[in-house]
């Protein structure tokens, strides 16, 4: 879902991902079903090109004693095509 104020060039969105995942971690190896929530938001520079200014994900991996939630933050450009 991706919002568009009115005034401002900016655009915050939230993404949920399902999907299935596999790592191998401290001898460990499990494929489950793996979850994503992503949220962000990016700023209109030219027509096609954002910045995007910050990206937070948090993620799901069952399977493993204690779980598996790997946490992500970054920031890039973003060409959108038409």
């Amino acid at each position: 879902m991706q919002v568009r104020p009115p005034i401002l060039p900016l655009q915050p969105y939230v993404e949920g991902l399902v999907g299935v995942g596999h790592a191998e971690l401290f001898g460990e190896s499990a494929t489950k079903l793996e979850y994503q929530v992503v949220a962000g938001v990016d700023w209109t520079i030219f027509p096609r090109i954002d910045w995007r200014v910050a990206e937070f994900s948090f993620a799901g991996l069952p399977g493993f004693s204690g779980g598996f939630n790997p946490v992500g933050v970054s920031t890039g450009l973003v060409l959108r095509l038409p």
